[in-house]
Parts: structure tokens; sequence; C-alpha cells
């Protein structure tokens, strides 16, 4: 699911964002079990304009205690482009 996630990333920054987003909306359910994939998404739903579905994803890729320094500087970019909500 990782795998597709990451993909689904490289896609939007090569102007890709609209199969991208279909793709993983398409499988959202399995990709809430690895919050790698949900850190990947979030960003995706974030640039899409979709924040407070964003929010949900990044509160869960949080809960991967190994993420890379790269993986935890995207989610703390991610979490402030997405805003709190309120």
């Amino acid at each position: 699911m990782e795998e597709v996630a990451a993909w689904a990333w490289m896609e939007t920054q090569s102007g890709g964002r609209a199969a991208a987003l279909a793709k993983l909306d398409s499988i959202q359910e399995r990709i809430r079990v690895s919050p790698r994939a949900c850190l990947f998404y979030g960003l995706i739903l974030t640039e899409a304009g979709r924040r407070a579905e964003a929010r949900l994803y990044f509160s869960k890729a949080e809960r991967q205690p190994k993420l890379l320094p790269e993986e935890k500087a995207l989610l703390d970019r991610g979490r402030r482009l997405a805003g709190s909500g309120v």
C-alpha cells in the first residue's frame, strides 16, 4: 500500500493529481492501515483542497513510530497547509 501511495505522491508532483487522487480514493479503506500511506494520501488531499479529510490521515500518519526525517518534514508541512480546522 505504501508503494501505491508513494507513486500517487510522485504523480501529483508531475501534474497528475486527478489520476493519483482517483486511485487513492478507490482504495482508501486499505490505505488506513498504513501510516506511511496515510501521510502521502493526506498530502494529496491537502493539495486538492480536502483539508478536513487530510487532517484525519495526518493523525493516522503520526502513529508511525519510525518515520524518516524527510517523512516527518512532509508531515509537518502537510499539517501546516491543512490547518487546524477551527
